[in-house]
């Protein structure tokens, strides 16, 4: 989301509100990041011959395609962290939606530092490549 397109971690007080952790930043964007991480796990979960992130280099040898759309990932008011995103795979060829899930799950970090929210937040992206790639190969 657009809100959490910014340097600083994002942190949600409430319902609509959100505070910006100033001197807390990413080293990249967090979409980067997030897409960055989100592939390495879902390359080491499924081990095809191939994973690439879109736009791909080549069209060729592209099966499938995975599309994940973050609808929440920050900090939340109950010191939990939330991950909460809509993924589906689509047959590459057909343009077919095969399998459509809504993944919504929180972990509260050991404590309120940024490292142990940063480290909540890439549990839970691989928690969302676990769900991704068991659903994945039962297809």
């Amino acid at each position: 989301p657009s809100h959490l397109d910014r340097a600083q971690l994002v942190l949600r007080t409430g319902p609509n509100e959100l505070y910006l952790r100033e001197n807390d930043k990413w080293a990249e964007p967090l979409d980067e990041t997030t897409r960055r991480i989100l592939t390495q796990d879902l390359q080491t979960r499924l081990t095809p011959k191939r994973i690439e992130t879109f736009p791909w280099n080549s069209r060729d040898g592209v099966n499938w395609q995975i599309a994940v759309d973050v609808d929440n990932f920050e900090a939340q008011p109950d010191r939990t962290v939330r991950l909460n995103a809509q993924w589906k795979i689509i047959d590459f060829s057909s343009g077919q939606i095969v399998l459509s899930h809504r993944f919504d799950q929180r972990i509260k970090p050991a404590s309120a530092s940024s490292a142990d929210i940063v480290a909540a937040m890439s549990q839970l992206l691989g928690k969302l490549a676990d769900e991704i790639s068991l659903s994945f190969v039962s297809s």
